[in-house]
């Protein structure tokens, strides 16, 4: 790869300042963005991406042509200029991998044009030049957007409506629910109040809830989404049992990792408790894949069939299915019998003793 020494960049865009697009990616050499980058007032594309700055100039806020704007995957930028309403053509800011970036602008909130934000990062202040997590409300995204640090909402009773609800074409949504390492603790029915506010569109194909701290994963919406194609449920310690995403009918991808708590998957996973509205049901219909990882405390996988009149009730679990990987359930005793017995089924299973597959170290 060719590197672009920084000292040339002053120079280089004080010479070319008729250019429509222009890319430094992965230079890792660039430390730093100077101010000169506002004389390219006819840039349309600009690709940062990779670079090693913590933060960008204000200068930059002057490039009002600028349609698409990529700095992700820089680690280390904490900080977005100030005059972001200024970039009043920037369509696409493309900011996924910067999880050291402490705060949003304001002035994001005004870009009526933008159509790309892949992540938006909850303050723990709320001085006026910060975005508030509100201010996702006045956006209209596409595409899929990550919102990080939820639990930095200091006052989840302010919270009245969904910012989310409105984002039809937002088709994949990330909810991480973690925390600035100084920020406030609050109580497990905070988050799931929370949850149950940030209702999404009904478009969504791709939902993950990360480090979420409620007891139950079950906000009333989630039944809803009846195009989600993807789910993760990742770091929720201490939801004691799954919600029945079996009767999600898209439902393609489900991935369950370290879920600290769980120690049972019965009925409850197929549908919702006594809904015995059918005599015969298929659960999770479309199910390809499925992955439980990291459980080490799930012990039981089994369900019981319950008995309508005097006959059995006749149910299908996830016929679809083509792949099952369970990595890391020590205490796991037996699968299903539908998938036990299911030979065309894609088994990989590790460190799981009691299944007969013990780990490299066991």
């Amino acid at each position: 790869m060719n590197l672009l020494p920084p000292n040339m960049l002053p120079k280089l865009f004080g010479e070319l300042t008729c250019l429509r697009a222009l890319s430094l990616k992965e230079n890792y050499v660039i430390e730093e963005i100077p101010k000169e980058v506002g004389k390219l007032l006819h840039l349309r594309y600009l690709n940062l991406s990779g670079l090693d700055m913590r933060k960008l100039p204000e200068a930059l806020c002057g490039l009002y042509n600028l349609q698409t704007l990529d700095i992700s995957r820089c680690p280390k930028l904490e900080e977005l200029p100030q005059g972001m309403e200024k970039l009043i053509n920037l369509r696409h800011l493309q900011n996924d991998g910067i999880g050291s970036l402490r705060y949003i602008p304001k002035g994001i909130q005004r870009l009526s044009n933008l159509r790309t934000l892949t992540y938006f990062v909850v303050s723990g202040s709320n001085d006026e030049k910060t975005c508030s997590f509100e201010g996702l409300k006045y956006l209209n995204l596409f595409g899929e957007l990550c919102i990080d640090k939820l639990r930095n909402v200091s006052n989840v009773e302010e919270v009245k409506t969904s910012p989310l609800k409105n984002h039809e074409n937002l088709v994949g949504l990330t909810l991480d629910f973690k925390k600035d390492i100084d920020g406030r603790e609050r109580r497990n029915e905070e988050d799931e109040t929370l949850l149950e506010i940030l209702q999404p569109s009904l478009n969504l194909e791709k939902l993950k809830i990360l480090r979420y701290k409620g007891n139950t994963i079950l906000p009333n919406w989630m039944m809803s989404l009846t195009k989600l194609k993807h789910l993760t449920l990742y770091g929720c310690s201490n939801c004691m049992h799954l919600p029945p995403l079996g009767e999600l009918p898209s439902l393609e991808y489900l991935d369950i990792i370290e879920i600290e708590s769980l120690k049972s998957v019965s009925n409850e996973f197929l549908r919702k408790e006594n809904d015995d509205t059918s005599s015969s049901s298929v659960f999770f219909p479309k199910l390809k894949r499925i992955q439980f990882l990291g459980l080490f405390k799930w012990e039981e996988w089994d369900y019981k069939i319950t008995r309508i009149g005097k006959e059995e009730e006749v149910i299908t679990i996830m016929p679809s299915l083509v792949s099952l990987r369970v990595h890391y359930c020590p205490k796991l005793k037996a699968l299903p019998k539908h998938l036990d017995q299911n030979t065309r089924l894609e088994k990989v299973i590790y460190a799981c003793p009691l299944l007969g597959y013990p780990g490299w170290d066991q």
